[in-house]
């Protein structure tokens, strides 16, 4: 299907290039934008950069840009757009797609500097996406807890984009920080994280059965009133069923920001 998709993207560019001058370019580059990950050079799972670009074309698929005045274009599929923003030929618009993020916020693709050595400032740049990581208070001597936390970072769903860790980030788990229980003798340790989306404002729980080894998953409201339970999970489905219970889809739409209104 994402290969169809951008092949009819590609034909929908070329359709709309007719009015575009590309001066001596007798070729040109171009995106195709969508909730799958983009690959780099190398190989490695990365995240669509933000982009200036000025909307050339659009329909109820596809909006097609041109960055600049160069011959490059990038085109995204409507689905990862607002629906409320027009655009029309000849608007100027910043674009960030969706891009995974730290339980803060931050970009997990993002340079980050720290203080090395004699003073010296040390930057590390990202080449390729890792996991993102659970924020925990403390760290927890729990075995159990510990089995947890390596389970939510690593088992995905979206078809591989998002881990169950970071479909809570995105559903604003970082807005409290992260309870759970540290104690290896309980029969049901339990961790909490806030949820802050369209679909749930509360909190969701996670707690392991330990005679079974199913995981029980259930949200409540802010009053503390459940709102949904699901029991007997096994963690092969624990990415799923966490996205069913708080994802409200707002994480795959861009942020668009008008820089420059059409004539």
């Amino acid at each position: 299907m994402y290969q169809q998709n951008k092949t009819e993207a590609l034909d929908f560019l070329r359709q709309n290039m007719n009015h575009v001058k590309l001066g001596n370019s007798r070729h040109f580059t171009w995106v195709y934008i969508s909730t799958n990950q983009p690959i780099n050079t190398i190989g490695l799972r990365t995240d669509y950069k933000p982009f200036e670009g000025t909307v050339i074309a659009a329909d109820a698929r596809f909006v097609a840009f041109r960055l600049g005045r160069k011959a490059a274009f990038n085109v995204m599929d409507r689905g990862c757009l607002p629906s409320v923003t027009p655009y029309a030929v000849d608007e100027k618009l910043l674009v960030t797609p969706y891009a995974h993020k730290d339980f803060d916020g931050r970009r997990l693709d993002e340079p980050t500097e720290e203080i090395g050595e004699h003073g010296c400032i040390v930057r590390t740049i990202i080449i390729g996406l890792t996991n993102v990581k659970i924020p925990l208070p403390t760290v927890p001597e729990s075995f159990f807890i510990k089995e947890i936390v390596e389970r939510l970072e690593n088992v995905t769903t979206d078809q591989g984009l998002r881990t169950a860790a970071q479909v809570l980030a995105d559903a604003g788990a970082g807005a409290e920080p992260v309870q759970f229980l540290d104690d290896d003798e309980a029969a049901r340790p339990w961790m909490q994280f806030a949820i802050r989306t369209d679909k749930l404002h509360g909190y969701l729980k996670i707690t392991l059965d330990r005679a079974l080894d199913y995981y029980e998953i259930s949200t409540t409201n802010t009053d503390g009133e459940t709102v949904e339970e699901c029991k007997e999970v096994d963690f092969t489905s624990l990415a799923e069923v966490i996205q069913e219970m708080v994802d409200d889809g707002n994480w795959r739409i861009a942020e668009v920001k008008v820089l420059k209104r059409a004539a």
